[in-house]
């Protein structure tokens, strides 16, 4: 009796699982299906997911080149380096060292030469006998007792004695002249030299050599100068008879 009932529940558990509806039968098909398909979905997940963080490495790599960074080993932080303005050369041109015209920067203009000092002397009126622009008083820095005055051809000096300018002219290619000068009483006398500024007084050297360069003259050459003599002085001897307007 007992193998028959166990006969006969085996038989109707089976009858059972097979007339039980669609969604009781094989239940165990079923966990395993759902299984699957969860580890399907996760490994597609993990693919995506190495995927994505691949074609981020690429584009940070592409990107090292246009953003410089530096990375801080210890804390893994990115520190962007701020680009430097670039300063505009002023002035500058790149294809050769001239000043750049409109760049900001004036260009250097060239130093003007140094004014030439202007005489009164009118020497081409002197030349022909007019020495109107050598009237006035004169002065010598050393010895105010030889000072003088000229008005006309008539020159008095301080101690009262008058003399008259010849009309005896010579050049001398530097563009001094020389004119004659005769006492009142008729007797010649020392020759006036006539300096404009700009025109250095020739001087005798101890060797023996007359200087015209200028390099020795202890004259103030930006001054007209009357030099009252009867040859060429050494420097200091010079200055005991060169007169300057007053």
């Amino acid at each position: 009796m007992t193998n028959l009932d166990e006969k006969q529940n085996t038989n109707f558990s089976t009858e059972q699982s097979q007339h039980a509806p669609p969604e009781f039968q094989n239940n165990d098909n079923g966990k395993n299906k759902k299984m699957s398909k969860k580890k399907k979905t996760i490994l597609a997940v993990s693919i995506s997911a190495a995927v994505l963080l691949a074609a981020a490495g690429v584009f940070a790599f592409s990107q090292q080149g246009n953003s410089p960074a530096q990375v801080d080993a210890d804390t893994e932080h990115v520190q962007v380096e701020e680009p430097k303005p670039v300063e505009p050369e002023h002035g500058r041109n790149t294809q050769g060292d001239s000043p750049r015209i409109g760049s900001g920067t004036e260009a250097s203009q060239p130093t003007p030469p140094p004014e030439q000092p202007r005489t009164q002397f009118d020497l081409e009126a002197i030349k022909q006998g007019d020495f109107s622009s050598l009237e006035g008083a004169w002065e010598n820095l050393r010895h105010p007792d030889r000072n003088f005055v000229i008005s006309g051809n008539i020159v008095t000096s301080a101690n009262g004695a008058v003399d008259q300018i010849s009309t005896g002219v010579r050049t001398n290619p530097d563009g001094s002249i020389y004119l004659g000068f005769v006492s009142k009483g008729g007797a010649g006398g020392p020759a006036i030299g006539i300096f404009p500024a700009g025109v250095h007084v020739p001087v005798w050297l101890a060797d023996g050599t007359i200087d015209e360069s200028g390099r020795h003259d202890p004259t103030d050459i930006s001054r007209d100068r009357l030099f009252i003599t009867q040859t060429t002085l050494p420097p200091d001897m010079t200055l005991e008879y060169i007169f300057y307007r007053v």
